[in-house]
């Protein structure tokens, strides 16, 4: 789960949020540089807001700012919930206690350098800066 041993931000997105967030992920991208990388899980789960496929999705991310590999990565569309949830976020959710996110945006998981996974507070940037 930790690439190129630099922190890591695991948020749940969909498009519309990826619009919105990018101007703030980009900003944690370019303070942090190559320290932190930012992983984004589209799903469609919470009101249908995702594009229909992983390559509109991604033509959706990059016209809107979202950082570049290695910076940022944009993994494919999938389940955060359920029976059918991605094995990293059931992981991340078994080892923090987290619950499932109620909304697109509403799930975030911080991963250390060493595998500690966490939950950011409110406050992401201050979750952040106390990650590096």
């Amino acid at each position: 789960m930790i690439l190129n041993n630099e922190s890591s931000l695991y948020v749940h997105v969909s498009s519309l949020f990826i619009y919105i967030i990018s101007k703030a992920i980009g900003a944690l991208s370019v303070q942090y540089g190559e320290d932190i990388a930012i992983l984004a899980f589209p799903s469609g789960e919470f009101g249908n807001q995702e594009r229909a496929t992983d390559a509109e999705v991604a033509v959706f991310a990059n016209s809107v700012g979202f950082p570049k590999p290695p910076l940022g990565v944009l993994m494919s569309k999938g389940f955060v919930n359920g029976s059918k949830a991605r094995a990293s976020w059931v992981l991340m959710k078994a080892q923090t206690g987290a619950a499932d996110p109620t909304w697109n945006f509403k799930g975030k998981f911080l991963v250390s350098k060493q595998g500690v996974i966490s939950v950011p507070s409110a406050d992401l940037k201050a979750s952040v800066a106390a990650l590096m």
